[in-house]
């Protein structure tokens, strides 16, 4: 096999120990060919997600991603949010009571780039080509529930919102073609969303008394983020992971805007703004596997793990 040749179609045993067959294209839920294989539009571009292992359906609504013109890729799984607030002790984790509920629209294959040689833990390698991908995705209102302790103020409760400004924002994934000096070859897969989103804040209790933060209390402006995942090889191998099709965990960082509207004519504006905003707040989303719409594989998606 050359350099620009790909494995086109592998038979894989399903981490849930089900055989899948997969397209290359596939391999991290981003509909792609290796350099030299067919084009998009020659079939792996467009080939259908894992063989359906016929579970059950799917949850209502899994295939309905908001977009003009979807693809017969069409997909849903479940998911939580955990961020670290950088003033807060105890972590906010959206989806603690009911999961995040994701749907994604895998797109067409942006095309072959190059990239660069280099050297990693496996050792030195070329690298002959990658593959980068979008994918369309959008997700539900979640909430969260936490008891955190705020400096100087003490132990709080509240409920927190958490929407997405856009309805829909793009994925990137790229699978990178590389060979080894030992002619052993990796295909890792780097994967980069950016989103944003608002929270709003209620039913707050500062050491067990009620705060009337009102039904606007929220942040000034969208956070913004970029969340990143990635995989030794295009299916992933090892715990923490991360490829669309099965899951995993991603990772990032954001600073929280003041808030605004909380309170009788925004007069707990600055305590809450004092005791939770501020920059270098990490941010950790746990992904369950994609419920399918092509012959409801990998149905009713999974839970993430914990």
């Amino acid at each position: 096999m050359s350099d620009l040749e790909c494995p086109c179609t592998v038979a894989w045993l399903g981490r849930r120990g089900r055989t899948r067959l997969l397209a290359a294209g596939l391999l991290g839920l981003s509909l792609v060919t290796l350099p030299g294989a067919a084009s998009a539009d020659e079939g792996l571009g467009t080939s259908a997600p894992p063989i359906a292992n016929q579970q059950s359906a799917p949850p209502e609504g899994c295939f309905d991603t908001p977009v003009d013109d979807p693809s017969v890729n069409l997909g849903c799984a479940y998911f939580t949010m955990t961020v670290d607030v950088a003033k807060l002790e105890g972590d906010i984790v959206f989806g603690d009571v009911e999961p995040g509920f994701l749907r994604a629209d895998y797109g067409r294959a942006r095309g072959n780039q190059p990239c660069d040689a280099g050297v990693d833990q496996f050792g030195d390698y070329t690298c002959s080509g990658a593959i980068v991908t979008e994918s369309r995705l959008a997700v539900d209102p979640l909430v969260a529930t936490p008891t955190v302790v705020a400096d100087g103020i003490g132990t709080v409760e509240a409920i927190l919102e958490l929407t997405m400004a856009e309805p829909v924002f793009a994925a990137l994934s790229r699978i990178e073609q590389r060979l080894y000096t030992d002619n052993f070859r990796r295909f890792p897969l780097f994967f980069e969303t950016g989103a944003s989103m608002s929270v709003r804040l209620a039913d707050v209790r500062v050491n067990g008394a009620s705060y009337d933060v009102g039904p606007n209390c929220r942040t000034q402006e969208p956070i913004d983020t970029v969340l990143y995942g990635s995989s030794g090889q295009a299916m992933p191998e090892q715990p923490g992971e991360y490829s669309l099709a099965y899951g995993g965990t991603l990772t990032g960082s954001a600073t929280i805007p003041p808030f605004t509207g909380c309170g009788p004519n925004g007069s707990l504006d600055s305590l809450i703004t004092q005791a939770v905003s501020g920059p270098g707040n990490a941010i950790e989303v746990r992904q369950g596997g994609v419920c399918f719409e092509a012959g409801e594989a990998g149905c009713p998606p999974a839970l993430p793990e914990t």
